[in-house]
């Protein structure tokens, strides 16, 4: 029998090859949007933020304790979809992205400026199912891996990717292998791989659906000291070699009119470091939500628990994600729980990166936890509102998780966000919202400085097409 199917697999991968270029349905999708933010301590994550004060890492500027900003913006994807059948396609993706209006890319100040930032090739890969009819899909080329995004992992990766359905229980299970970086194509010095399985069921019992989940991910770093940039000054020295993972548990689902999200992932691994003591890797993060749906009516309660970074310790103990500092991504702001804190809340188009007190967590996650409450009401069918409040602590040991004064405090504060979204053509929407951060303790600079309280304005005109 395994014989047969080699030989089945075999001759119809000959087969496949030998068939002559035909014709594909050719489909095009994409976006082109305009943004705009005016804000105050909230450090602009997205595109180069020219001009005084320079900002620091964690929002605020240096001797400008309590700046203003604005700028504007735009971006657009084009993504192009080759199918030859319902078993192969291929896919182009583009992406743009402006300077801030009144710039280029040198910096040159003009009336009219606006220059482009650069062209990128988001996606570029084959998807196709392996011949006879096996249920397996492989995806080859730079594509997007996606891990639980809103918490976890989302980046666009060179990467080698199978996904299948086992029926008839109907689990999907996904395995990724990412090539993350490589600096050195001669030999193994520098570089970083990804390798992972994620699995869902879904089940469904009448009025009561849920999809329980499970992930496993594995990185290989192996630095030389190529990359010796980390958020803590015991790294400084630079890594050698490291390794983590991640074990994610997850379940997704509904019951009559409420709905809910639940994440427990812990992270463990080991780094050795060319100067500094060897580490042990430990760390975890619980990410939920539910909501209740009565008719144009949302309300629901939000919140996550990060364990931060111990200062004075000789192990890593904060939450690391893929890659680390060095290997972000801009493709989308994870969290997106709030609009001043970590940017995202409330929108409904693509991701994009905005303003926020934390960098996205494309990086890592700081420490910290939140509980919210929300509500969003459709007015009309073409007009949505949103409000929230919410609480942020820190859960850093020994230090702050954004501000850096000498203290060990706990609050970084209360935010409240409005947001209304407007549909003006079926393809064409604005959104926007105000977000207020009522500043706690843990906002504090050195030499004792308060800053203001941060807030932030956000627009967004998407024509998605």
């Amino acid at each position: 029998m395994k014989k047969a199917l080699l030989i089945g697999l075999v001759l119809g991968l000959v087969a496949a090859w030998a068939v002559p270029a035909m014709a594909v349905d050719l489909t095009a999708s994409g976006f082109i949007g305009m943004r705009g933010y005016v804000f105050q301590n909230a450090v602009p994550n997205g595109p180069l933020f020219v001009g005084v004060p320079i900002r620091s890492a964690f929002g605020f500027g240096f001797g400008h304790a309590d700046e203003r900003g604005a700028f504007m913006n735009s971006r657009a994807e084009l993504q192009f979809t080759l199918r030859a059948s319902e078993d192969l396609y291929g896919v182009f993706k583009f992406r743009m992205d402006s300077t801030i209006f009144g710039s280029d890319p040198a910096n040159r100040y003009a009336a009219v400026g606006g220059g482009h930032i650069a062209v990128q090739v988001q996606h570029l890969f084959i998807d196709f199912r392996v011949p006879p009819k096996l249920p397996l899909w492989f995806r080859v080329g730079l594509q997007p891996v996606a891990i639980r995004p809103w918490i976890f992992y989302f980046n666009d990766c060179p990467a080698i990717s199978v996904r299948t359905m086992i029926d008839p229980i109907k689990l999907s299970v996904t395995g990724y292998y990412a090539k993350m970086s490589d600096p050195s194509n001669w030999n193994t010095i520098g570089g970083a791989e990804l390798y992972a399985i994620d699995m869902k069921l879904p089940l469904n019992f009448g009025s009561v659906s849920i999809a329980p989940g499970f992930f496993f991910a594995y990185q290989n770093i192996r630095d030389n000291n190529l990359y010796a940039f980390w958020n803590n000054a015991v790294f400084a020295g630079g890594r050698d070699w490291e390794q983590d993972y991640w074990i994610g548990v997850n379940a997704d689902g509904k019951v009559g009119p409420a709905k809910f999200q639940v994440d427990f992932i812990y992270n463990g691994g080991q780094r050795e470091n060319l100067v500094a003591a060897d580490q042990d890797i430990s760390s975890w993060l619980i990410n939920g939500n539910v909501s209740f749906v009565f008719k144009k009516l949302e309300v629901g309660l939000g919140g996550r628990y990060i364990q931060g970074e111990d200062q004075t310790s000789g192990d890593v103990e904060g939450f690391q994600l893929p890659g680390g500092p060095n290997f972000g991504s801009e493709s989308l702001p994870i969290s997106g729980e709030f609009i001043v804190f970590d940017n995202g809340w409330f929108t409904f188009g693509p991701g994009w990166p905005g303003v926020g007190l934390i960098d996205g967590p494309s990086t890592y996650w700081p420490g910290y936890w939140d509980v919210r409450a929300f509500a969003y009401y459709q007015v009309l069918d073409w007009l949505k509102v949103g409000a929230q409040l919410g609480y942020i602590g820190d859960t850093e040991v020994h230090g702050d998780a954004i501000g850096n004064d000498a203290d060990d405090d706990d609050s970084i504060g209360w935010e409240m966000d409005f947001g209304v979204n407007v549909q003006i053509y079926k393809n064409l929407a604005l959104e926007t919202g105000f977000g207020y951060l009522f500043g706690g303790k843990a906002l504090s600079l050195a030499g004792g400085v308060e800053p203001e309280n941060p807030w932030a304005v956000q627009a967004r005109l998407m024509y998605m097409f």
